[in-house]
């Protein structure tokens, strides 16, 4: 029995750790939305935004950068 248990740590290990390289998650909907600058440039930023307003058929346009909790990229989808 305890051959089940080191493929299922493992699976877990994995799982975290593809979490933590996923990066910022971007909070927003059809309309725009707030992705935060925490560990990536404000190009990286405006990428995820393009990537965001995409899967509804839109292009982001930034609005602006708070420089609030480590900096957010605002942006709309148009």
């Amino acid at each position: 029995m305890r051959c089940n248990f080191v493929p299922i740590g493992l699976a877990g290990a994995l799982a975290t750790a593809l979490y933590a390289c996923a990066g910022p998650k971007i909070a927003g909907n059809e309309i725009g939305g707030v992705v935060p600058l925490t560990g990536i440039t404000q190009d990286q930023a405006v990428r995820m935004a393009q990537g965001h307003c995409a899967t509804f058929g839109r292009k982001a346009r930034a609005l602006g950068v708070r420089n609030e909790e480590g900096g957010q990229l605002v942006f709309e989808c148009v």
